[in-house]
């Protein structure tokens, strides 16, 4: 661009880079979660056809929850966040004990996780249909954050 900034990317959800639990819609912005969902190793992942990169300063995206399957009996476990292009698409952004570099906040129990099983409090932050979630990086300050319906949650 002219004035130096960096061009705008469209990013969608990759169809080649997801969990077989997850069904990407026509419209490559639609997901809808397929598998068993009675545990935890039912859990499904996916990343964009784009990876966001540093020189972008700061990135951010959100999700519009439409369906967290509890009405219908399902855990409602929904996770966002961030990990590397190696991080495996089998668990939820945050769970990977140390071995691969990922951050997740998850609307179950409002938890903030960062590569382990025990999470930080974001009080009174759960999460779940009806919802608007984002998740950002500040590459100049190092800052991971998410928010909930407009609001920094740090």
């Amino acid at each position: 661009s002219k004035n130096g900034s960096q061009p705008l990317v469209s990013m969608h959800w990759n169809r080649e880079d997801a969990s077989k639990y997850l069904h990407i819609h026509e419209d490559l912005l639609t997901v809808t979660y397929v598998g068993p969902g009675v545990r935890d190793f039912d859990s499904a992942s996916l990343r964009t056809n784009y990876p966001i990169r540093s020189e972008m300063g700061i990135s951010y995206f959100e999700i519009n929850i439409i369906d967290d399957s509890r009405l219908r009996g399902g855990l409602g476990i929904i996770g966002i966040g961030l990990g590397k292009r190696q991080t495996p698409i089998r668990q939820i952004p945050g769970w990977f004990h140390n071995r691969y570099d990922t951050i997740g906040y998850h609307g179950d129990d409002g938890l903030k996780f960062r590569k382990s099983d025990f999470g930080e409090i974001y009080v009174g932050a759960t999460y779940g249909t009806g919802d608007v979630i984002g998740c950002g990086i500040n590459y100049i300050d190092r800052n991971v954050f998410f928010t909930k319906n407009g609001i920094n949650l740090g």
